[in-house]
């Protein structure tokens, strides 16, 4: 199935992306795509993630009444297609989800199938029988009657065999970096061909719905090289299409992107846990400085227990943010974190004047210690 989301009324009050069962509101399955939330408080950014549920009320055999599997770390991007797989296998107790071919939880501990719900007479796609809504598009959605294998699942994320598939920057992508190189699956049939691929690209819809201007090679990247340097705020449009020994070409899907409408100085997403790419790596602070208070990261995170130097609840967007503490007293006169950006940033390009910070940050970065 895939799902996405249009605001942030889709997280709201446990939205499902479909739901089956009967009158009885005890006894369904359902995929939510954003598990949690309320009017007040959206799941977008805190629970987050897709939940899969069997809820059956009263069975009386001593097993969980209502069996869910959530995947909160894998939360869906407002806006975007995202591809979701529900796995059971009642022969073994196994339950999984699958977000864009790549697994986000499993457990060999779902001690229930479907067939517990005696019908299934009500059945609702993008609500549920109380009417929690799924606002957004939903498509594309299959059932099958066996158990499909990871391979088959990363298939159906990426489109038809055939055809390219999984585009990046993925299709209707938001906030792209100016420079960025377009990458994509290569399709089935190509190996032993020359050329492999045709790539069209422009900011023209036409141009390339219409196939004009494609230019041939063998690299699974364009430009194959160097980035491309695109303009803020533009809206790009791409197109693959993959060489077949039987019909010359097999034209790809219209993929778009847009570019993000201002220029980053450091979006905190590349960082991890381990030298040199830890967060205190590039940014210094005030360590073994008595006079400099600040402190970038959290200090000794449990890391086998899933924590992180970096803040991953409290973000703006993306996925993490940067703790900064600081502590102005004692021998400390400030607080003060610097990092040397190589190559060095342009801050006045594409007519840039001012650099603008706001409370707003501040505030997050206050929260976040």
């Amino acid at each position: 199935m895939w799902a996405k989301g249009n605001n942030v009324d889709s997280a709201r009050v446990w939205p499902r992306a479909w739901q089956f069962g009967n009158s009885n509101d005890d006894e369904y399955v359902a995929l939510l795509p954003y598990s949690g939330g309320t009017p007040e408080e959206p799941a977008w950014g805190s629970m987050g993630g897709p939940r899969f549920e069997l809820k059956k009320r009263g069975y009386g055999d001593g097993k969980p009444d209502n069996l869910t599997l959530n995947a909160p770390d894998t939360v869906i991007t407002q806006n975007e297609w995202a591809n979701i797989v529900t796995v059971l296998d009642a022969d073994r107790n196994y339950a999984a989800i699958y977000v864009n071919g790549e697994l986000a939880v499993e457990t060999d501990d779902f001690t229930r199938n479907p067939s517990i719900v005696e019908t299934y007479d009500q059945n609702y796609i993008g609500q549920s029988a109380d009417n929690s809504l799924f606002y957004g598009g939903i498509d594309d959605l299959q059932i099958y009657d066996r158990v499909l294998s990871p391979a088959e699942i990363e298939l159906i994320a990426s489109g038809p065999p055939e055809l390219a598939g999984k585009p990046k920057p993925p299709d209707d992508a938001i906030n792209v970096l100016q420079e960025v190189t377009l990458t994509w699956r290569p399709g089935a049939f190509v190996e032993g061909l020359s050329p492999k691929h045709r790539i069209f690209f422009s900011e023209n819809f036409d141009d390339v719905n219409d196939g004009i201007g494609g230019i041939e090679q063998d690299v699974e990247r364009y430009p194959i090289d160097e980035s491309l340097k695109l303009d803020l705020g533009k809206t790009c449009y791409w197109r693959v299409d993959e060489a077949n020994s039987t019909s010359g070409w097999d034209i790809g899907a219209l993929w778009r992107f847009t570019v993000i409408d201002h220029l980053v100085v450091d979006d905190f997403e590349d960082y991890n846990d381990y030298p040199p790419d830890d967060i205190f790596s590039a940014w210094k602070d005030g360590y073994d400085v008595d006079t400099n208070g600040a402190l970038i990261g959290y200090d000794q995170p449990d890391i086998d227990a899933g924590e992180h130097f970096v803040e991953t609840e409290i973000v703006h967007g993306g996925k993490q943010s940067m703790p900064y503490f600081y502590n102005n007293s004692g021998t400390a006169a400030y607080s003060e974190a610097e990092c040397t950006f190589s190559p060095a940033q342009d801050w006045t390009r594409e007519g840039v004047g001012v650099l603008p910070y706001g409370s707003k940050a501040i505030r997050r970065m206050s929260a976040a210690s």
